[in-house]
């Protein structure tokens, strides 16, 4: 039971996370391209966010992540992902390392 709490609850932080950081002007800067450029170099981004956040490098699964989800603003995998990653790559305290 505490095990599907805490998934629960690391879902909607990351969820929270992801949309509270995209939505403003930390959000980073989107170029003008065509469409189809736009949306295959966004997928990119996101296939090696993903890979990099099941990797464990955090920060480097923000960067893709954050940068995909700029270009694709309704894409579900780039927001739920950088919010798993955020949540991840934040300093734990002491107490919860291993």
């Amino acid at each position: 039971m505490k095990r599907s709490r805490a998934r629960t609850r690391r879902l909607l932080w990351g969820i929270l996370v992801a949309v509270g950081l995209c939505s403003g002007p930390a959000a980073t800067e989107i170029r003008a391209g065509r469409a189809a450029d736009v949306r295959r170099e966004s997928h990119e981004l996101l296939n090696a966010g993903v890979a990099a956040y099941r990797q464990g490098d955090y920060a480097t699964a923000v960067d893709k992540l954050r940068r995909s989800a700029a270009m694709a603003l309704n894409s579900f995998r780039a927001h739920y992902y950088l919010g798993l990653a955020l949540i991840g790559d934040r300093p734990r305290p002491r107490r919860w390392r291993r």
